[in-house]
C-alpha cells in the first residue's frame, strides 16, 4: 500500500527500509508474512520523523507573517474537520496573520450552511461532498481515499485482493458522525449489497478501539486514520479492488458577493495547498 501511495515499486520501498535500519543500525520492523510491524526503536522514529515534519511545516510559513491584516473570522467546521484535520492549520494562520481573531464553531452539515446562508458564519471547513446547495460557494481542496480497516492478525491480511464479497459476512462498526452512516450505505449500496452492522458509534477512538482488537471492520478516510488505537494495538488498511469513493474536504461560503479580503486569504490558504 505504501508502494501503491508513492506510485513506486515495492521492491523500492523494502530497499529504502534496508537503507535506513543500515544507517540508523536500528532493527525499524518486524517482517512477518504478508505484513510488517514496528519495533520499539520504530515506534520512536516514526515519532521522531512526525516532529520534523511538523517543525518543516512551521518553517514554511515563517515568512507569511502579517502585522497589517486584523479582524474577525467566524468559521464552522464540522466534528470529523475540526477533530482531524483543521487544529495545526488553525495554528498556522494564527502564527502568519497574528491580529486576526479567528473563531471557531462546530456543528453539523445543515447547520453550517444555515448559518453560512444567514451570514451568521463568514466561511467553513466541512466535507464537501455532502454539499450541494445552489446558494453556497463550494471549493474542494483535499480528496481523501477510504479503505479498508482491519486488524493486524485479520485472515483479510492474506488476500492478494479484497472486495466487498468478501467482507459483507463480516461485522462492520458503522460510524454515524458527520453522515457518515449515509455515505457508507451509499458506497454499499453502489455495489448493491449491505454491511453487516455490528454497532454504530459517534467516536472514531471507539471504531479504532473495535477493529483493533478483532471485533469487526470499517471503511473510512485515510485522513482520519491512525495506525494505533488507544490501547497501543495495531490497525491495518486494505484497499479494496472496487473504488470507493473519496471523502473530500473544502471551503465554503456564500455565493453570489464578492469573499472579503478575511475569506479569501482562509480559502486561499487551503486551496494553495490543492495547488502543490
Amino acid at each position: 500500500m505504501a508502494a501503491q501511495e508513492l506510485n513506486i515499486t515495492q521492491s523500492a520501498i523494502t530497499i529504502s527500509i534496508k537503507d535506513l535500519e543500515s544507517k540508523l543500525n536500528l532493527q525499524l520492523f518486524v517482517r512477518a508474512s504478508k505484513r510488517m510491524i514496528l519495533t520499539e526503536a520504530g515506534k520512536q522514529f516514526l515519532g521522531n520523523c512526525y516532529d520534523m515534519l511538523s517543525t518543516l511545516e512551521r518553517s514554511q510559513h515563517l515568512h507569511n507573517t502579517s502585522n497589517d491584516i486584523s479582524g474577525e473570522l467566524k468559521i464552522g467546521a464540522s466534528y470529523t474537520v475540526l477533530g482531524y484535520y483543521l487544529p495545526a492549520h488553525l495554528q498556522h494562520l494564527q502564527n502568519m496573520y497574528p491580529n486576526v481573531k479567528f473563531k471557531i464553531f462546530e456543528m453539523a452539515r445543515t447547520q453550517i450552511e444555515q448559518q453560512l446562508l444567514d451570514e451568521k458564519l463568514d466561511i467553513s471547513v466541512l466535507l464537501s461532498s455532502n454539499v450541494n446547495h445552489p446558494e453556497l460557494q463550494v471549493k474542494t481542496f483535499l480528496e481523501s481515499s477510504r479503505t479498508l480497516w482491519v486488524s493486524s492478525n485479520h485472515p483479510l491480511l492474506t488476500k492478494e485482493q479484497v472486495d466487498y464479497q468478501d467482507i459483507v459476512n463480516e461485522p462492520y462498526i458503522m460510524l454515524n458522525v458527520d453522515e457518515a452512516h449515509l455515505t457508507t450505505q451509499k458506497h454499499w449500496q453502489m455495489y448493491g449489497a449491505s454491511p453487516n452492522i455490528f454497532v454504530e458509534t459517534s467516536s472514531v477512538e471507539a471504531v479504532r478501539s473495535m477493529v483493533a482488537n478483532g471485533s469487526g471492520i470499517c471503511i473510512l478516510s485515510n485522513a482520519v486514520y491512525r495506525p494505533w488505537s488507544l490501547e497501543g494495538k495495531r490497525i491495518n488498511r486494505i484497499k479494496l479492488t472496487t473504488p470507493v469513493p473519496t471523502m473530500d474536504l473544502g471551503v465554503a461560503w456564500k455565493a453570489g458577493k464578492k469573499p472579503n479580503r478575511l475569506q479569501k486569504l482562509f480559502s486561499d490558504y487551503f486551496l494553495r495547498k490543492l495547488e502543490h
